[in-house]
């Protein structure tokens, strides 16, 4: 009867976990239902998860202490100036587009959206808008490393090649 009774509250456990995936849109990974089941079962203790912004600007605060993985180097000043610069022009998007961003509606329109807004409100050429895009990226990619669920496929994704300008 102990086993029949554990065994439904972790079926009902796996459903709601299924239920807010596709409520919130979060893609269900088996990495993340377990996640999720370890927490909501007492397995592990439920660390505060970062917001996006929040993620971002630790990653900046670390870029000090970090090492380019290509280059063996420190990450450089400028390229941290660089990070600070792509993360205030991602809030000035998320308050011209007048949607939260998180982690749960991240895609590759989100994407698009913010080259589209660099190269027409921000005026940005091809290149500067690449360069941010590709940083936000990067910052993505250090949040998949560690665990962080969202849509991947913006990481792959080839769909965020830049106009041409005219």
């Amino acid at each position: 009867m102990i086993i029949n009774n554990h065994l439904e509250f972790l079926r009902k456990t796996a459903y709601s976990i299924y239920g807010k995936c596709i409520n919130e849109n979060i893609p269900l990974t088996k990495e993340y239902l377990k996640k999720e089941m370890d927490c909501l079962t007492g397995k592990t203790m439920v660390a505060k998860k970062l917001s996006l912004f929040e993620f971002i600007e630790k990653y900046i605060a670390e870029s000090e202490n970090r090492t380019n993985p290509k280059t063996g180097l420190r990450i450089s000043y400028r390229s941290i100036q660089e990070y600070n610069t792509t993360l205030k022009n991602i809030k000035e998007f998320e308050e011209a587009n007048h949607e939260p961003l998180d982690w749960t509606n991240i895609s590759i329109n989100t994407f698009k959206d913010f080259r589209d807004y660099l190269t027409t409100q921000k005026n940005y050429a091809i290149n500067n808008t690449a360069k941010h895009v590709d940083n936000f990226r990067q910052f993505l990619r250090e949040a998949k490393d560690e665990k962080f669920v969202f849509d991947y496929s913006v990481l792959t994704t080839k769909k965020l090649l830049l106009p041409e300008k005219k």
